[in-house]
């Protein structure tokens, strides 16, 4: 089985624990699901934009369980592929 296939798979797991998708966030980077997850913390939602790495920020604007105001600071972000993906994950959202 490849290895990206597993991480993959844990990372949509909703019973896997906080601590390990905090580990699986820095791993996988945005590369997966771990960042669309829609249990995300606010502590994890605020690394994930500290560390400001493309992919992960892709994916995680792309998440359509962001709390609003995660999607607001986003949604002034300078890289306009990130403003996109909030736009598009945002759906019927104000």
């Amino acid at each position: 089985m490849h290895l990206d296939k597993v991480m993959d798979g844990l990372a949509g797991n909703p019973a896997l624990p906080s601590e390990l998708v905090r580990r699986l966030l820095g791993y996988r980077k945005g590369f997966g699901r771990v960042a669309k997850r829609p249990d995300l913390s606010d502590d994890m939602i605020a690394e994930i934009i500290a560390a400001d790495d493309h992919w992960l920020m892709h994916s995680l604007a792309l998440n359509r369980s962001l709390p609003h105001a995660f999607r607001m600071m986003l949604a002034e972000h300078p890289d306009p592929a990130i403003r996109t993906a909030v736009a598009v994950a945002a759906g019927d959202a104000p």
